[in-house]
């Protein structure tokens, strides 16, 4: 045997690839074009820096149609430099479902793999997602076997989990209230006197609720907003079944139909929902911001809520749930735009492709948190204003459809060529918001029954929730006054029907 292992390597390679490819040059492979690593570093010690004849003999067999059983099924490439044979895999008419490619997670190798991802993605067929994941030969797998599944249904655990916390994060907080109620001297002075935070059950209710914030945070990284935002009205679901449970308040047929149109709806939308469009950076995402019709949008969001916020809002605020809800839902939104973007940069991130680099990510932090607090001011002042009872139909409907509308506009449709899936989702999203209105029509305002003085009592709003807060039993019936420490209170009659409204000066 030679000592020369060079030579060996070098006879290798000429038999594998033939000569290598100069560096930055672009490969042509019918619709595709492609780049090798650079040749310095573990590019060159990979061999990452060539293109083999294996990649160009699966190619000619992808053209061919050998690869047709591949149809609707997972495919993972190891090792795949140009990534080659995957990505022209993904062009074929009838693909795979998801596409995973992978190589050492080494910067200038994994850099030109999504490069060529990224490059490519154009003429990807849409029934197909294309991942591209970083993996040292040796390494846990785990992460690998989680990125093989498709991103859509993890978005959509994440997002029931972060209904079924938020839903029952206010029935929790809500007797936490009533129980530090059942405490205090007058019902009236739970809120005023704060009493309410040395109740271990109200602080239970928050800590769930912050739970359901992260779940529902993490949903939209993975899943499209047209799937999370929808799903938000199970929290409905469960705040009414739960409500009728440990609250004693009572369902009726009117809710049990609200009930079952919300889960009717939610399973229409989970069934049709599109996967979701494949972003492997941060630059990528701004590249989808900032074209013309997001952009537009994004102005069209700034102008309507800046003449909402001051002309609309001081003369017809307090006389029309529209302008306060119309605020929130165009500003909440975007705000669910830019989350989306900022939780792609963390997902990345954690898999090893440090986001946090580009200023980019911090601009979208900083509209995350802005859009959100303009968001729940808004919300909270026409919760303050109005009944639950209408401003909360009128919330879900506003923000999803908005929602919706600035998802369609960024990723450039539902990412899905079939347009019976398109309506399904329309539908869907139609009968949900038709079991929220019917939900809300069915509530019962009787107080529940261990509440004492004959007041219900309420405590100031704690929502937070992007996508939907109908489920709130803290605002319906305790409302702050307009000025000082004035506090309204609304009263009940034998049958169960407002008396009266009153107010107590402390």
């Amino acid at each position: 045997m030679s000592d020369d292992y060079e030579d060996i390597l070098k006879d290798s390679l000429e038999f594998l690839g033939g000569k290598p490819v100069i560096d930055e040059e672009v490969i042509k492979y019918g619709p595709l074009a492609l780049t090798v690593a650079p040749k310095h570093g573990k590019a060159n010690t990979l061999l990452a820096d060539h293109l083999f004849s294996p990649s160009i003999f699966l190619a000619e067999r992808i053209e061919r149609g050998l690869f047709s059983q591949c149809e609707g099924k997972t495919v993972l490439e190891l090792g795949a430099g140009a990534a080659l044979p995957s990505l022209l895999l993904a062009t074929v008419p009838n693909p795979p479902k998801l596409v995973v490619v992978t190589d050492h997670p080494d910067e200038v190798i994994f850099s030109n793999l999504r490069n060529n991802v990224t490059r490519n993605q154009n003429v990807v067929d849409p029934k197909c997602v294309l991942a591209c994941h970083g993996f040292e030969w040796g390494a846990n797998v785990t992460p690998l076997l989680i990125r093989m599944v498709e991103d859509r249904y993890i978005g959509l655990i994440l997002a029931i989990s972060s209904s079924v916390a938020i839903g029952t994060s206010y029935i929790v907080a809500k007797k936490g209230l009533n129980d530090a109620a059942n405490k205090s001297a007058g019902g009236q002075k739970v809120s005023h006197d704060l009493s309410y935070l040395n109740s271990p059950t109200w602080w239970a209710g928050m800590v769930t609720l912050v739970i359901g914030e992260a779940l529902n945070f993490a949903a939209y990284t993975f899943a499209p907003p047209i799937l999370v935002t929808p799903l938000g009205a199970l929290s409905v679901i469960i705040g009414a079944i739960l409500a009728s449970i440990f609250l004693k308040e009572q369902l009726g047929h009117l809710g049990r139909v609200g009930c079952t149109l919300c889960l009717l709806g939610s399973l229409i939308i989970v069934l049709h929902a599109p996967s979701d469009v494949e972003i492997n950076s941060v630059e990528e995402f701004l590249s989808f911001a900032t074209r013309p019709a997001f952009t537009i949008y994004c102005v069209a969001v700034f102008v309507v809520s800046v003449a909402m916020i001051y002309y609309y809002s001081p003369k017809y605020g307090r006389t029309n749930p529209v302008v306060y809800i119309s605020i929130c839902s165009l500003v909440g939104s975007a705000s669910v735009m830019a989350i989306k973007g900022f939780g792609i940069a963390v997902k990345l991130t954690l898999g090893g492709n440090n986001q946090f680099r580009s200023p980019t990510v911090y601009i979208l932090g900083l509209a995350t948190a802005g859009s959100a607090i303009v968001q729940m001011h808004y919300l909270n002042k026409a919760l303050a204003t109005f009944s639950t009872n209408v401003v909360s139909p009128l919330y879900y409907v506003g923000f999803s459809t908005a929602t919706i509308v600035a998802s369609i506009i960024l990723f450039r449709g539902f990412n899905t060529d079939d347009p019976s899936k398109a309506v399904s989702l329309v539908t869907g999203f139609i009968v949900t918001c038709l079991g929220v209105n019917v939900l809300n029509l069915s509530r019962n305002s009787t107080p529940p029954v261990d509440h004492p003085s004959q007041y219900a009592l309420e405590d100031r709003p704690i929502r937070s929730r992007l996508s939907i807060q109908d489920q709130d039993p803290l605002l319906d019936d305790f409302e702050r006054g307009a000025s000082g420490d004035s506090v309204g209170l609304r009263t009940y009659n034998g049958d169960g029907d407002d008396a009266s409204r009153g107010q107590y000066q402390s």
